[in-house]
């Protein structure tokens, strides 16, 4: 049977323990001699070493597909691109069976390595990300520690042989890492810093459009998630400042109305919204609680009603949803005399059933803070995009 059969756990399980710190050691530097650069690996050190036997075993089997884009994930490493990403699109390739390998058989082999190899990996230069090391005296004790040139290609075959399995080294020259992936890379970070020169002082709805579409950029450097994190930074500090002065707006037109409880709450009130938000009401990045109602039995935010910056979510006991505030148009009790239930209509005239828990004396107020709300959300969508148009025109 051969080994391939088997799969890349496999292979790695019986390869001598010098051999994979070989291939691993070997491959790292053959790959940073090309791109000159070291990555730095707080996280993922794992990952990185299993590529580096991923890239032997499609090697091993003259798998070109595979050998090819493992070569490929692994330059991204020197880019250096961020960790997390690369496993992302790591998996999403392996999942699409483009590396001929299953995620859940890298994932065993990178178990493997934190088991058996973590501390030896912990002494090389990339699990710290610095070049400031003695080569020679780190390959001095590699070799004395682990006999790396004690058994040959040859005895390895013979053990594997023993096991049951057909291990077909291939000899002599390996594909290099493509070059291309670095200046890729080079490029693309070059391309960004011209096309977002200047983009501190980018109004909201231009910046939000950048960040937007360089949020869409499928794999980037640790340059670019820079420029990403900055713009991020600005925007959340510009939507906290709008969601601020529009909650205190609320709180004027609404003081008179409702007063906050246990099943009513307004978008400050910190421990409420963090319930909520846990269970039911999927906040985007950038979106802000104004004004809720906690429906659930145990008054623990597991059900309700939230209304936020950008969008209302529901959950009763059976279902729930969420839709963009400009498209309600308004809310209604249920039945004469209000009833028990609440509808929600949309400007199309779709009616949603919406969970909600309040006295039967506060209904008229609070269909009058609800309606008022989304007039002043939509107010506010108004007068932004025509201050962000007025300021393109300009």
């Amino acid at each position: 049977m051969k080994i391939i059969d088997s799969g890349f756990y496999r292979f790695v399980d019986v390869l001598p323990e010098p051999g994979i710190k070989k291939i691993i050691w070997d491959t790292y530097y053959r790959i940073k001699g090309v791109s000159e650069g070291v990555p730095a690996l707080k996280t993922g050190t794992a990952d990185f070493c299993a590529l580096c036997l991923l890239e032997q075993y499609g090697a091993v089997f003259e798998k070109e597909k595979l050998l090819l884009n493992s070569e490929y994930y692994l330059s991204i490493y020197f880019a250096p691109a961020p960790v997390e990403l690369v496993r992302d699109r790591l998996r999403e390739c392996m999942e699409q069976q483009e590396l001929g390998v299953k995620w859940s058989d890298f994932i065993k082999v990178t178990e493997f390595l934190k088991k058996n190899c973590s501390k030896w990996y912990a002494n090389m230069e990339f699990y710290n990300g610095t070049e400031n090391i003695d080569y020679e005296a780190l390959w001095s004790r590699y070799t004395s520690a682990y006999g790396i040139l004690k058994e040959t290609l040859e005895q390895a075959r013979e053990r594997s042989e023993k096991q049951g399995l057909q291990l077909f080294l291939k000899e002599g020259d390996k594909l290099s890492p493509m070059e291309l992936v670095t200046d890729f890379f080079s490029g693309q970070e070059q391309t960004f810093r011209e096309t977002y020169n200047g983009f501190a002082a980018y109004e909201r709805g231009k910046l939000m459009s950048a960040y937007e579409k360089l949020r869409q950029v499928p794999c980037y450097t640790a340059a670019t998630q820079k420029i990403l994190s900055e713009m991020e930074r600005l925007l959340g500090e510009a939507t906290k400042e709008d969601w601020m002065n529009l909650l205190n707006r609320f709180f004027e037109l609404s003081k008179d109305l409702l007063e906050p409880n246990d099943r009513v709450f307004f978008g400050d009130q910190t421990e409420k919204t963090e319930e909520v938000t846990h269970h039911f009401a999927s906040l985007g990045k950038f979106e802000y609680v104004m004004f809720g109602n906690d429906t659930s039995v145990g008054k623990n935010g597991k059900e309700g009603m939230v209304i936020t910056t950008e969008n209302i979510y529901f959950k009763g006991k059976i279902s729930g949803g969420e839709l963009p505030v400009t498209e309600i148009s308004h809310f209604q009790f249920n039945g004469k005399m209000f009833g028990n239930g609440m509808t929600l209509y949309t400007i199309k005239g779709k009616k949603y059933n919406i969970p909600c828990e309040i006295g039967k004396n506060d209904q008229l107020n609070y269909l009058k803070v609800l309606d008022g709300l989304v007039r002043l959300l939509k107010t506010s969508f108004r007068e932004r995009s025509l201050k962000e148009t007025d300021k393109q025109n300009m």
